[in-house]
């Protein structure tokens, strides 16, 4: 590498630094550059720097990367104190699964030994991966959620939890912990014991017993599991709208008293209870490029409403007025998906998984993957349904080899932009403010990122490769 390379390696290495030093994710270089769906900086850069550049001046790229960098850093030290807070727990968050993921084996360098017990026994890490960066990342922002919205609430939910106050949906509370030993405990032959004591640490069923017939194993586990949790304990997405629900849809807290759902919190659920069984279940959005909203017709009681007229292009009274005869419509963009890997290969697949996205795996690796992904569930109403089913019902669900590495951070951008949208709805531009910021640090292709870095470093995004 040129001596001018080099120096610009290790200012964008100190600038790395810098971002960890101030307590900031750094997902990638906004207004265009890699995007760290690895959860790994220094992972990403040497990829951006070993991969050829595609104008053909790579110093020339990499230096107004390192501009873009600065910019992107001044913008997010702007937050306020308690969002810095906020960011700072994104930071560590993404901080331990990226060294679990560079350690996994699609980096080629060995198993993960994660505190998330995302490693299971003779099967392939990525997909419980992308399961617990699911569960950790809603669970995160449920409680940053709850503590900015009302201090007092979590409070008043350990004091509900402990007594016998009713819900209206009638459903006592319960942990993924429970869901999983409750499905262990209807299906004892299609899931083996928890091995070395704990409920949440992803024990799978043993590769050996399974055999050849992983596959329809597979499928029996998920079956099992789309029984207690949608049919017995009556998991669901329903229509709801944000002003009337405000954000305990999408909420994922320790307890669920709640089961009716947003789809991002059912896919969170449902891997999450399936990576304690050991059953590689990977949420994923089933409808990419589309803006996610929670659209409503609203109207008179007993009538249409006229032209599906949303609340927020009424006037306030009259908004007012008609907020208690209006009828919810779902979010039009919030169906999500979870991946099931069938494969039939020795050990649960866990050598064809180790290549497939990391360096060396190659084309043949990727499309070995891809071809993997032979079933899907949907999170919504848990039906089972063959990859080819699940592409024509969702025809933008991609089943890309790539999905194990970028389901986590695609995750978490997902769950942000849902909590601004929901928050825009109910009209809390405070609350707006905040959560973009936690977007503009999670999401560096974010189209706000346009806006905030004006003046800045002019237009035109880097064909960089993704780290």
């Amino acid at each position: 590498m040129p001596r001018a390379d080099q120096r610009l390696y290790a200012a964008l290495l100190r600038l790395g630094r810098a971002f960890e030093a101030e307590g900031l994710p750094l997902m990638g270089v906004a207004g265009g550059g890699p995007v760290c769906h690895s959860l790994a900086w220094r992972c990403c850069l040497r990829a951006a720097f070993e991969a050829p550049s595609p104008g053909g001046d790579g110093l020339a790229e990499g230096a107004r990367m390192l501009t873009l960098l600065h910019h992107q850093l001044e913008t997010l030290r702007q937050a306020e104190a308690h969002t810095r807070e906020v960011l700072a727990e994104w930071a560590a968050l993404s901080s331990r699964f990226g060294a679990a993921a560079s350690a996994s084996p699609s980096s080629g360098r060995g198993h993960a030994a994660s505190s998330s017990g995302v490693a299971a026994a003779g099967l392939p890490a990525p997909p419980f991966m992308a399961a617990a960066g699911a569960e950790e990342g809603l669970a995160l922002l449920t409680r940053q959620a709850q503590e900015l919205s009302d201090p007092l609430f979590l409070l008043e939910q350990e004091l509900d939890s402990s007594g016998s106050s009713g819900s209206q949906e009638q459903a006592a509370p319960v942990s993924l912990d429970d869901l999983a030993a409750a499905v262990r405990r209807q299906h004892p032959a299609l899931f083996a014991p928890a091995r070395g004591g704990g409920g949440t640490g992803g024990a799978a069923s043993s590769s050996g017993a399974m055999g050849g017939g992983v596959a329809a194993r597979r499928l029996d586990q998920a079956a099992a599991l789309a029984e207690v949790l949608y049919r017995q304990q009556r998991f669901k997405f329903e229509p709801f709208e944000w002003v009337y629900e405000g954000l305990s849809p999408l909420l994922l807290p320790p307890r669920l008293q709640r089961r009716k759902l947003a789809p991002v919190a059912l896919a969170a659920v449902a891997a999450g209870v399936a990576r304690r069984l050991g059953l590689p279940l990977l949420p994923v959005p089933a409808e990419l490029g589309e803006d996610i909203s929670a659209a409503v017709a609203e109207g008179p009681a007993g009538g249409a409403a006229a032209g599906g007229l949303p609340l927020d292009q009424l006037r306030a009274d009259v908004a007012q007025r008609y907020a208690g005869r209006a009828a919810a419509a779902p979010p039009t963009a919030g169906s999500w998906a979870l991946l099931l890997d069938c494969g039939d290969s020795a050990g649960g697949g866990a050598s064809s998984a180790g290549s497939s996205s990391g360096s060396g795996g190659g084309r043949d690796g990727r499309q070995q993957q891809q071809q993997r992904w032979t079933h899907a569930m949907d999170a919504c109403t848990g039906e089972l349904v063959t990859a080819t089913e699940a592409v024509q019902k969702y025809p933008g669900l991609q089943l890309s080899a790539d999905w194990a590495l970028l389901a986590p951070l695609v995750g978490w951008q997902h769950m942000v932009r849902t909590v601004i949208q929901a928050h825009q709805r109910r009209g809390e531009s405070d609350l707006v403010a905040h959560w973009v910021y936690v977007l503009l640090a999670l999401d560096p292709q974010a189209p706000e990122w346009g806006h905030m870095l004006a003046g800045g470093s002019g237009g035109g995004g880097m064909a960089w490769a993704a780290g």
